[in-house]
């Protein structure tokens, strides 16, 4: 069984000053905005970055479940964990651990070739967890949400970025650690609250008393920190050392070795 951490969604009040802030300062080039999402009165864009995706949606109608998020975030923030499993037969046992632990469907769809699975997020209270399966089960090539293989030409070479960690914000890590534990099965290797998926880390941590559970983090590997601390001081963005905020979430600068 593999699970692999293919996509992080965020949710912002507007798409497109975001858009601006990620392409500047950190370089990403948008490689697919997808139609279909106007269906639930949304908007959205897609990064590459490395091999995995960086989404940005927007509600660009009212009453949407995104735009309900962010009234209760307050601010924009984290929205879902997007994994790419390597079969339906893992996505089908996590889907049922899930139910086992009273986890509801928010929704699954079923295409050619390809179909989803998202878990409520008010059960797993920091975000969506969503099971994806890709027929061609290529964790460099075909990604369905990003139009195919066409992104690739869309990748910045001479920067290139790499996720490594995201960051969720939890009342109780060590609960919310377990409960993911169980869903996304036995032989993830992990510690108490960290959870080791097949590319990347889930890491829980406590709420501070002003902060909302929610995906608050991810840190990125990159080449070129400097430069990109430099262009967010210009943009207000930057929060710390080696610590910038786009679209109210953390991103934890870490360079190459």
């Amino acid at each position: 069984m593999t699970v692999h951490l293919r996509q992080i969604c965020l949710v912002a009040r507007e798409l497109e000053p975001v858009v601006e802030q990620l392409s500047h300062i950190l370089g990403l080039q948008v490689c697919h905005r997808d139609s279909v999402v106007r269906q639930y009165g949304l908007e959205n864009v897609l990064f590459p970055i490395g091999t995995d995706f960086l989404e940005v949606i927007a509600p660009i109608e009212d009453n949407t479940a995104a735009g309900r998020y962010l009234n209760r975030l307050g601010r924009n923030g984290g929205y879902m964990v997007i994994t790419q499993v390597d079969s339906e037969e893992t996505q089908q046992a996590i889907k049922a651990r899930a139910i086992e632990a009273r986890v509801r469907i928010a929704h699954e769809e079923k295409r050619d070739g390809w179909s989803f699975c998202q878990l409520h997020p008010a059960d797993l209270e920091a975000a969506f967890l969503d099971l994806e399966f890709d027929e061609e089960v290529d964790y460099q090539g075909c990604w369905y949400p990003a139009g195919g293989r066409s992104w690739r030409q869309f990748l910045n070479e001479d920067n290139p970025i790499q996720l490594t960690e995201v960051e969720l914000l939890a009342t109780d890590p060590v609960a919310l650690t377990r409960l993911w534990r169980n869903i996304l099965g036995p032989s993830i290797d992990d510690s108490e609250c960290t959870i080791k998926l097949a590319n990347s880390r889930l890491n829980f941590r406590q709420t501070m008393e002003t902060e909302y559970p929610c995906l608050n983090g991810l840190t990125l590997m990159v080449r070129n920190k400097d430069d990109i601390l430099s262009r967010a001081i210009k943009l207000d963005c930057d929060r710390a050392d080696n610590q910038i905020e786009i679209c109210g979430t953390q991103f934890y600068l870490r360079s190459f070795e």
